[in-house]
């Protein structure tokens, strides 16, 4: 951008920088919005005579709100366009910056005050429940396969930990669907240690999986901790032993599908568009909404699309605003579809035996369209950490930066389930 927009210090003072070498900011208005958890609660619109080259620090015109110490706040400018530009009608936004303000000093926390919990088991299920909830574990291979509140269901497959993502253009210019492939095996292949079950409190219990992953020779623990008003915390821990060389990791986080009706989306984070680690400066930090069938973008390829970064937290609800939140600790990235990764991913050809492919020979570009992707009758829905970056400093080779891109190593993270009706 041409100008710059900055907050100094503790926040009580902002930088305007004019970048232009021959414009005068005068020609802009300024629009400062003072956003509280996600929404705009205060404007101001204020005019500068800033040379080119040169800057101004003016005091943050909300430096006096009456803060809310639940509340987190960002400081949104917009340098708009008093007419005076070529082709350019007055009221255009040509300039736009976020800033963060303030986060929240305190978070409310929930009772859980509701009928004691009880575990019940079979040869083939484990099961955590009382009046208004049940959770259902199988037990031969650790899959949660029901989550039901108050007779809603919210599972139409176990979430598991999931490495991968459908490749992109740019990761087939580097050899990436080759080079980690061990990782996508990693996300579909595991094999259960053993099922712990801890309780708590007659109000708290605590079901803990551990997985061995043995092509990349670690672990993977998967902790739900479930309380009697419905509220589940899932905690994620990966414990990499491999010994892995040039395999970057695509993405850590959790896939798990749900039933198709909670198709409407409300997220605090960035929006309202697609956003990645390395492309996400244009996405603010805002309340945004959506159905699922309007968070994806349709490449002229299918691959990796409709991801968002930064959340705080997302709700998915149906059309009687039945549903759950999911809150990050703190944040979470995410995205939904009526499609599965493996509907995006053209994966690699397969070596036929004493058969040895060259690199680009494996690579399978299948040149599909999105109408050659039909939808699901569920939701995918992906609850990462993170995912690695989409690159694009060319797309014959060059990777994504380092600063972007998941090494093997251990991670971990951790989420909350609230239902609500």
């Amino acid at each position: 951008q041409d100008a710059k927009v900055s907050i100094l210090g503790n926040g009580d003072k902002i930088k305007i920088e004019n970048r232009f070498f021959f414009k005068n900011l005068i020609d802009f208005d300024f629009r400062f919005d003072l956003i509280e958890n996600g929404e705009s609660v205060k404007s101001e619109l204020m005019s500068f005579n800033i040379k080119p080259q040169e800057f101004i620090i003016i005091d943050n015109p909300f430096k006096d709100f009456s803060f809310d110490p639940f509340a987190e706040y960002f400081v949104n400018a917009y340098g708009i366009s008093k007419g005076k530009e070529p082709l350019v009608s007055s009221g255009e936004i040509l300039i736009s910056d976020q800033m963060f303000y303030k986060r929240s000093e305190y978070s409310l926390r929930s009772t859980n005050n509701g009928k004691r919990l009880k575990i019940s088991s079979n040869k083939v299920n484990l099961k955590v429940s009382n009046n208004l909830v049940s959770l259902v574990f199988d037990k031969e291979n650790g899959s949660l396969v029901s989550y039901n509140f108050n007779d809603n269901e919210f599972i139409e497959s176990s979430p598991y930990t999931n490495f991968w993502r459908a490749s992109i253009d740019n990761d087939y210019g580097n050899n990436l669907p080759l080079r980690s492939v061990e990782w996508k095996t990693a996300s579909n292949s595991r094999q259960l240690e053993n099922i712990q079950t801890n309780k708590i409190n007659a109000n708290l219990i605590e079901i803990i999986i551990n997985y061995k992953l043995n092509n990349i020779d670690s672990k993977n623990k998967i902790t739900y901790t479930i309380n009697s008003k419905g509220v589940l915390k899932v905690k994620n821990d990966f414990f990499y032993g491999g010994n892995l060389n040039d395999a970057q990791i695509p993405r850590f986080g959790m896939n798990f599908t749900i039933p198709k009706q909670y198709s409407e989306v409300l997220w605090y984070g960035r929006g309202p568009h697609e956003n990645y680690i390395d492309r996400k400066s244009s996405a603010f930090v805002g309340l945004y909404k959506g159905l699922v069938e309007d968070l994806g973008f349709d490449y002229s390829r299918p691959q990796e699309n409709g991801y968002r970064t930064d959340v705080r937290w997302l709700k998915v609800s149906n059309k009687d605003k039945i549903g759950f939140e999911i809150k990050g600790e703190p944040f979470i990235s995410f995205s939904a579809h009526y499609n599965t990764i493996e509907d995006f991913d053209d994966g690699l050809i397969a070596q036929k035996p004493g058969e040895i492919l060259a690199v680009r020979q494996r690579l399978a570009k299948m040149q599909r369209k999105p109408v050659d992707v039909p939808k699901r009758e569920f939701i995918s829905l992906n609850v990462d950490l993170k995912q690695m970056g989409v690159g694009g400093d060319n797309s014959w080779g060059a990777r994504t930066l380092p600063k972007y891109t998941i090494f093997a190593g251990n991670y971990s993270y951790k989420f909350t389930i609230v239902p609500f009706d």
